[in-house]
């Protein structure tokens, strides 16, 4: 009973986290990218942080009113959602990046049970979306595809494979040194 207990009042300290990526695909040549400015978000940073996310990969960005957006290649729209505890904090956003209207990539972060009792809800909206859009933008590195050449660097399988390991050690699934273990399997396989 007290251990049923516990682990209920852990899962609700810890809140969850959901994130969906679906990366741009590295092959589509993305230098510069329209943010369609959302009215409606109340979140403060947001765009900045966004912003801020492309500038790391290379990829330079404009925010453009609704009816500019049209005119870009590439555009970028997000929506992103507070929620009230004490004080605001980010519980909910989505990026959807469009290439002439057809979706090329989106991400969804998501405080399921808006972040329970958690004192990381709270955290700013850079720790919470800067890895979102780093994962979005996987394949990017200084406004270039990443090369999958055997030149050392990590190809997008190969990431993706290290970030879901990631995932499991987070979430409790695999200890630190069987991500190690698994990890360096991987990277021995390059």
């Amino acid at each position: 009973m007290q251990k049923t207990l516990a682990a209920v009042l852990l899962l609700g300290l810890s809140g969850c986290t959901a994130v969906d990526v679906m990366p741009v695909d590295s092959s589509i040549k993305l230098n510069h990218v329209c943010i369609e400015h959302n009215t409606r978000v109340q979140v403060g940073n947001f765009v900045s942080v966004l912003q801020n996310g492309f500038d790391r990969h290379g990829i330079t960005t404009e925010v453009v009113p609704g009816d500019a957006a049209r005119r870009c290649e590439f555009v970028l729209y997000y929506t992103a959602l507070r929620s009230w505890d004490i004080s605001p904090y980010l519980s909910h956003a989505e990026l959807r990046l469009r290439r002439n209207r057809h979706l090329i990539a989106s991400a969804d972060y998501h405080l399921r049970g808006k972040g329970g009792f958690s004192l990381t809800k709270w955290s700013g909206t850079e720790s919470k979306i800067g890895p979102v859009v780093d994962e979005l933008l996987s394949g990017y590195q200084s406004g270039k595809a990443v090369d999958t050449a055997d030149d050392g660097m990590i190809s997008n399988d190969v990431f993706d494979q290290i970030v879901a390991l990631e995932e499991r050690r987070k979430s409790g699934e695999l200890s630190d040194e069987e991500f190690e273990t698994l990890k360096q399997a991987i990277l021995e396989k390059m």
